[in-house]
């Protein structure tokens, strides 16, 4: 009885596989049937699907052993011990082949597609140290979240960061879903600097000694600044521009008289924020 089921089945070879496995099965005279000649035996098996990506399945079968497989459309290709699909949809794939006993098996495996995208934004993404930046989580279809910061960890959906140390500082974000598939996200832009400073001497002595004679100010970290000086009468009676410019304690071509006089600096820092300082300096003779 069993030799007449096998040679029932070998009528039938010759006609190959479909799609990428045809000529290779053509070659070796196996048969591409549309269902089994007898009751087979059925394994399941589910696999999950992420982001539309080809996926590669193991089996415990040889390309050799398969007599038939369906749907053939979004099959890539056989490779060793399993196979690559990549459906665009749920799809159940049905591969029907003979064991190393002589059953014919069925392999039918479940896909399932989930789809997740890991985004995010930072407001502001440039600024000064200590630098404080706000996280706006935009990932799709995620039930989980890690973040790596550069200088801590988090699992918060949209967590907040303080950075205390200039630099060029890396965001990473992984964003998982409910079925296990996971996207990532990565923002490398996130620069901090060192806070602009002066250099402002609180005192000058026009005197002709050789010491302190100008009023001046050294900027640091600074890309522009503009200062300006005010007598007690609200008089502008100087501005400065540059490291390299000073106020010699003259108003009007005549001395100004000893006294406090009141400065106003506005500046771009390096994260091109504009800020001001306002203080005085004490003019001797």
């Amino acid at each position: 009885m069993k030799t007449k089921k096998v040679a029932s089945l070998l009528l039938f070879l010759g006609i190959g596989f479909l799609g990428f496995a045809q000529q290779n099965l053509d070659e070796k005279n196996k048969l591409q049937i549309s269902g089994p000649l007898f009751e087979s035996i059925i394994q399941t098996k589910s696999e999950v699907i992420c982001n539309g990506k080809a996926k590669f399945i193991k089996i415990d079968f040889a390309e050799k052993d398969i007599l038939s497989y369906t749907p053939n459309s979004t099959f890539v290709k056989f490779e060793n011990n399993g196979i690559w699909v990549q459906p665009i949809e749920n799809t159940t794939y049905k591969i029907i082949y003979q064991s190393n006993d002589g059953l014919i098996k069925t392999l039918k495996i479940e896909t399932e597609l989930e789809f997740v995208t890991a985004r995010f934004s930072v407001n502001p993404s440039i600024g000064t140290a200590p630098f404080g930046i706000e996280i706006f989580n935009e990932s799709e279809n995620a039930v989980s979240y890690k973040w790596d910061l550069g200088t801590e960890l988090s699992d918060e959906i949209s967590p907040r960061v303080l950075y205390n140390e200039p630099g060029i500082h890396e965001i990473k974000l992984i964003a998982k879903g409910a079925l296990g598939c996971e996207d990532v996200s990565i923002k490398k832009d996130i620069q901090v600097f060192e806070e602009g400073e002066f250099f402002i001497p609180n005192a000058f002595t026009p005197n002709f000694d050789g010491r302190n004679e100008t009023f001046f100010v050294i900027p640091k970290n600074i890309k522009e600044f503009s200062c300006l000086v005010y007598n007690q009468h609200g008089d502008l009676v100087n501005t400065l521009s540059s490291k390299e410019e000073s106020w010699d304690g003259y108003f009007n071509g005549y001395p100004a008289p000893s006294g406090s006089y009141i400065y106003k600096i506005q500046y771009t820092n390096l994260a091109d924020e504009i800020k001001k300082i306002i203080g005085a300096v004490e003019l001797r003779r």
